[in-house]
């Protein structure tokens, strides 16, 4: 009995996760070569496998995940590849208070455009108004840094890191060059005050 109840529940998830593959592969959430995100488990990687019973990721650590198709069906995805692969990327810089404001947004603008593989995804109504295919604004203004966004787009991705990380470094030797430019790094302030009344005491008992 324990016996057929336990072949009973393993047929059941087999069922499932078959029912489950038979309608990722008809619905096609993704594909196989598409980049995914499972969002509850963190996974980010490419689909190199579906199969009737699991789906096979490989990260971008190259290591491949197995997830059956029943979680698979049942979990929210982020598919980077679905209709439309370009992405919007953002690099966000830190200067100083001290620093030349409009002269660090001008290097951001700069450097941006150089960056490799940058595409124009602007609308038409954009491309009227004459605006570029960078922008550059000023974000926040933390404690110690005053904080600018680059927002750039790329075909997907994959193009989009490797820009990203090429813009930082372009931009920290820019500003490295610059004399009334600085980037920006935690600092603290400490301030000594004195105990006025315990050194008055003191005086008067030495006294």
């Amino acid at each position: 009995g324990v016996l057929a109840l336990v072949v009973g529940f393993a047929s059941k998830d087999a069922a499932s996760n078959f029912v489950s593959g038979a309608m990722i592969q008809f619905f096609k959430p993704f594909e196989e070569g598409d980049m995914i995100k499972v969002l509850s488990k963190n996974i980010t990687g490419t689909v190199e496998e579906i199969t009737l019973r699991h789906t096979i990721i490989k990260t971008l650590e190259n290591k491949r995940v197995i997830i059956p198709n029943l979680s698979m069906n049942n979990e929210a995805i982020e598919n980077f590849n679905f209709a439309d692969s370009s992405i919007c990327n953002f690099v966000e810089v830190g200067v100083t208070y001290e620093s030349d404001m409009e002269r660090a947004k001008e290097i951001c603008f700069e450097e941006a455009l150089k960056t490799a593989d940058i595409i124009d995804a602007r609308s038409l109504e954009q491309i009227e108004k004459n605006e570029s295919i960078v922008s550059v604004v000023l974000l926040n203004l933390d404690s110690s840094s005053v904080v600018f966004r680059i927002a750039f787009w790329t075909k997907d991705t994959s193009t989009g890191f490797l820009s990203k990380c090429q813009l930082r470094e372009k931009v920290k030797k820019r500003i490295d060059d610059e004399e009334n430019v600085e980037i920006a790094y935690p600092t603290m302030l400490i301030m000594e005050k004195k105990n006025e009344t315990f050194d008055s005491k003191r005086k008067q008992t030495q006294n």
